[in-house]
């Protein structure tokens, strides 16, 4: 039984400590968006001479440019195992395309609503801090190492705005819209993963798929659902 113990005792002692630590900085872009039953690749800006405008709807599935910055950690194991976490910031931003500006005019002795044919764009823009824990797996080859890992972004919602601009076709009037739009503050996003790196260089592209619908506490007939996708791509360079 005591040599059975030591023996596990040493392998587990092995795999621990036969391993060395990578620490990384990264800088990244990709592209953000919205996927579920109530998001959509247009809508409509909402106009009035009593209010400032909004998006109908701004969840949308086309995807605007992201940018952000990272510092990652992990361990590489004698049998190629990694485990790490990553830790940066992030801007966001999904797309909808404008193509109506409904507009509600004061006259007298009410309002009326005008629909107009109009060009343009709005998007949501998140400022996040992103934690990405991961475990993984690495295959060298030709002083190339190939990281292919899994874990999940757990990203923390700072700030969400929404940033709107819509011009009519007929007149060339231009209609523009800012909206604080967080409605959470945490969304939670299963990512996978590809590194490679050749030295201290390295570049990756993964993809991620969130879990929580931004629209849960929207109020109204039928059901609301809009959730994140997330196609990123990086560059790192290796300082240990």
């Amino acid at each position: 039984m005591k040599k059975t113990f030591l023996i596990i005792t040493l392998c587990v002692s092995s795999f621990l400590f036969s391993q060395h630590a990578e620490i990384s900085v990264g800088v990244n872009s990709g592209l953000f968006s919205f996927r579920g039953i109530s998001a959509v690749d247009h809508s409509n800006i909402n106009a009035s001479d009593f209010s400032n405008g909004y998006t109908n709807n701004p969840y949308g599935t086309k995807s605007g440019l992201a940018f952000g910055i990272s510092w990652d950690y992990k361990y590489v194991f004698k049998n190629n195992l990694l485990l790490g976490a990553n830790l940066g910031y992030e801007n966001l931003r999904s797309k909808v395309n404008i193509n109506q500006v409904i507009l509600n005019t004061l006259s007298f002795p009410g309002s009326v609503v005008i629909s107009k044919a109009a060009t343009g764009k709005s998007n949501l823009i998140y400022n996040n801090i992103n934690f990405f824990p991961y475990l993984g797996y690495r295959v060298s080859a030709n002083q190339i190492h190939f990281d292919v890992s899994a874990g999940a972004d757990v990203a923390f919602i700072l700030s969400a705005k929404e940033k709107g601009s819509a011009t009519i076709i007929t007149d060339n009037t231009n209609y523009e819209t800012s909206v604080d739009r967080k409605t959470i503050s945490t969304d939670f996003r299963p990512r996978i993963q590809l590194n490679a790196q050749y030295k201290k260089y390295g570049l990756y592209i993964g993809y991620s798929f969130g879990t929580i619908n931004y629209m849960k506490d929207y109020v109204g007939l039928g059901d609301y659902e809009a959730k994140s996708r997330m196609l990123r791509f990086g560059l790192t360079y290796q300082l240990k």
